[in-house]
């Protein structure tokens, strides 16, 4: 960034995390001219996101009123929503793909048995859908043994953090002993 002298200029940092989240940073500015370094410690907090709008629906007790609310993927890649909502008596899809840069309208039916004002919030939540192969062995064992002998191996495992790790213990095959947890400081 150049400031030219004898002016001011405006450095422009931003914050967009994905969702709600508390994260430190540092940011450095250096002047090679001046040799001058302004440190600055950073700290961003995520909050649960704001509503999108008020919606205030006129509805009759006992008659279905539908609500067609608009959903727009500005993606180049399809979009999976879930939906949840604290309000009684709606019915509507409970998810919905929507395909790439386009308008999806949500129908939500409400039925409200009784007159008054009622409050609550629909939420459509993107979801992701992780599909993972198991990875392939870190390395073959082979174990021989006497019928009603145990034999036993040791496996190494290494903790490169500053903490300690548990390793959670799955055994599939006959006759396989051990703990079902595993510790590494």
């Amino acid at each position: 960034m150049i400031v030219k002298r004898k002016t001011t200029n405006n450095f422009l940092l931003m914050f967009k995390p994905y969702w709600v989240t508390e994260v430190t940073g540092r940011l450095t500015l250096n002047n090679n001219t001046t040799n001058e370094t302004y440190e600055y410690d950073l700290k961003g907090v995520g909050e649960e996101p704001l509503a999108e709008d008020h919606i205030v629906l006129n509805c009759q007790a006992r008659q279905t009123t539908v609500h067609n609310f608009e959903i727009k993927n500005l993606f180049e890649k399809a979009v999976f929503y879930r939906v949840e909502t604290d309000l009684n008596n709606v019915t509507g899809a409970e998810n919905f793909n929507v395909k790439p840069k386009d308008t999806y309208y949500y129908a939500l039916s409400i039925t409200p048995i009784l007159g008054g004002v009622y409050t609550g919030s629909i939420t459509f939540y993107d979801t992701v859908e992780v599909r993972t192969e198991s990875p392939k062995p870190e390395k073959s064992l082979d174990l021989k043994s006497f019928v009603r002998k145990a034999v036993a191996v040791e496996i190494s495992l290494d903790n490169p953090l500053r903490e300690p790790i548990t390793f959670e213990v799955f055994y599939n095959g006959e006759g396989l002993l051990g703990d079902t947890s595993f510790i590494v400081d």
